[in-house]
């Protein structure tokens, strides 16, 4: 299960520092400066600028040259520039509340699809135990590929719903036992629900099907494979762990119950994210029972993802 990024726009949109005049949502094309110019309007630059005082006020942007869509700016209220720079209290506090509004209103009402593409190269180790007897093969996967399209169905600043949809082609083989697989291509489709928990960690709880491929014989000189698909439901979080620069890194930690097979699944990535792009080293641990043996997969391999 992919929660990226579900990060990313939990992290990098979410709703800028209360007590401004208003807020402003990035549309396509617009820049940081335009917004200035339409909002605050001359002097832009220089260090009384409209630019950096719109920048004091999202402490968040590092980046002037990088903004995304639907990400929430604070238009600063700059009142008379004879006036002091000391925020009248009581006029703080009824901006306060007006701002509270318009995000719990935007919260609510807000609804967009958007979309992300992984393609993933790993490789995996299966191993079987045959019960009846202490025989036990492992066989190894060619460099195997993937890629995944994922569909945020709907969404606001705490909570969106996913569709992910992938396929992936593994192959095994082993020069002392004959491998014999009914197919390469493996597909899944996964619905899940993400939701942000105090703008820090990210939840999710998901469900679908993922085909498998599943031992069904083994003995001494022979391993066959057969493809199944495999009802799973999973629970998975994802939080930031530091920021490194322009880059944040992210710890990705996932679990899915095979609804068949008795079989367990875990998951770890490290996602480093840098604007909508993401590279994730991942780990991944399956076991579960099957006609030939108790079966266990352990795949490793590097993902990346773009939003788009």
């Amino acid at each position: 299960m992919r929660m990226r990024i579900g990060i990313i726009a939990a992290l990098l949109l979410s709703a800028p520092l209360l007590g401004a005049e208003k807020i402003h949502e990035v549309k396509k094309g617009e820049t940081l400066s335009g917004i200035t110019k339409e909002n605050l309007g001359a002097p832009i630059y220089g260090n009384d600028g409209n630019l950096q005082k719109l920048l004091t006020a999202n402490k968040e942007i590092t980046n002037p040259d990088l903004i995304l869509i639907n990400q929430k700016i604070a238009i600063p209220f700059l009142g008379d520039t004879n006036t002091s720079d000391e925020v009248n209290l009581e006029l703080a506090a009824t901006l306060k509340n007006k701002l509270t509004g318009t995000l719990q209103s935007a919260s609510a009402e807000k609804s967009k699809w958007d979309f992300a593409l992984d393609a993933r190269a790993f490789v995996t180790t299966l191993g079987v135990q045959k019960k009846s007897t202490a025989l036990t093969k492992t066989v190894n996967s060619d460099l195997s590929f993937g890629a995944t399209g994922n569909i945020y169905l709907e969404g606001t600043d705490w909570y969106q719903a996913r569709l992910e949809l992938g396929i992936d082609k593994i192959k095994y083989k082993q020069k002392n036992i004959a491998v014999k697989q009914d197919g390469e291509n493996l597909a899944s489709a996964i619905l899940g629900n993400e939701f942000l928990y105090k703008n820090q960690i990210l939840i999710g709880l998901y469900g679908g099907l993922k085909e498998r491929l599943v031992a069904n014989k083994l003995t001494d000189i022979e391993l066959s494979l057969e493809k199944k698909a495999i009802a799973q439901v999973g629970l998975g979080t994802a939080f930031i762990l530091s920021e490194l620069g322009k880059n944040k890194m992210a710890l990705e930690l996932s679990g899915n119950l095979l609804l068949e097979n008795s079989g367990r699944e875990f998951g770890a990535e490290i996602s480093i994210i840098r604007s909508r792009t993401t590279i994730s080293p991942f780990l991944n641990y399956t076991t579960f029972d099957t006609i030939a043996g108790q079966q266990d997969n352990l795949g490793t391999g590097i993902n990346l993802s773009y939003q788009l």
